[in-house]
């Protein structure tokens, strides 16, 4: 899937990543939305720099996930207890605020102003494949199903490049959903979640 999507030439990739955007921002479950978790965007990734500025562009409080590792001095998660290792949380970004690097590869909120993930009305989500049944394929990690699986019933919405597209991805325990995906050729409404 990496090389599916980074075989799209990256003015075509830039131009199919605004129409997804696009998309994301004509979906009624965004129309009322006041707490967005999106993503900063990485590799070959959807691009999701104009997605972001819209969105807070329209008074939209926008999130980015942070990874927290276990055993970090002063860690603690959302609820105050003991984060473990690779624990996704949401960070308030603002306009202007400093982005930084990390091992992993997206761009963080310098200043970590974490939300409860309980108070997020839309999560958008990224991943390196996708089946008409809103089952994701992710890195590996595990990192957004332990996010999503604490903070439904949120709407979450999966944007992908239409190569993203199988016909299904593998599935375990664990594994959430997502609602709504938006690719540059279609908005696929998945099945109940």
């Amino acid at each position: 899937m990496r090389r599916a999507r980074r075989a799209i030439p990256v003015g075509e990739r830039d131009l199919r990543s605004k129409l997804i955007c696009s998309r994301v921002l004509s979906l009624p479950e965004l129309a009322e939305a006041k707490i967005v978790l999106a993503f900063s965007s990485f590799g070959s990734e959807v691009a999701t720099g104009d997605l972001v500025s819209s969105l807070q562009a329209a008074g939209v409080s926008v999130l980015l996930p942070v990874l927290e590792a276990a055993g970090a001095p002063g860690h603690r998660s959302v609820r105050g207890e003991a984060g473990r290792a690779g624990e996704i949380l949401a960070a308030e970004y603002l306009p202007g605020d400093e982005l930084v690097a990390t091992s992993y590869g997206p761009l963080e909120p310098a200043v970590r102003r974490l939300v409860e993930p309980e108070l997020i009305d839309v999560v958008i989500a990224p991943g390196l494949a996708f089946d008409r049944q809103g089952h994701r394929l992710g890195y590996g990690g595990g990192f957004y199903d332990r996010l999503l699986g604490r903070r439904r019933p949120a709407i979450v919405v999966g944007v992908a490049f239409a190569e993203q597209v199988v016909a299904a991805v593998p599935v375990s325990d664990g594994d959430v959903r997502v609602d709504v995906l938006v690719t540059d050729s279609e908005v696929i409404r998945c099945p109940g979640r």
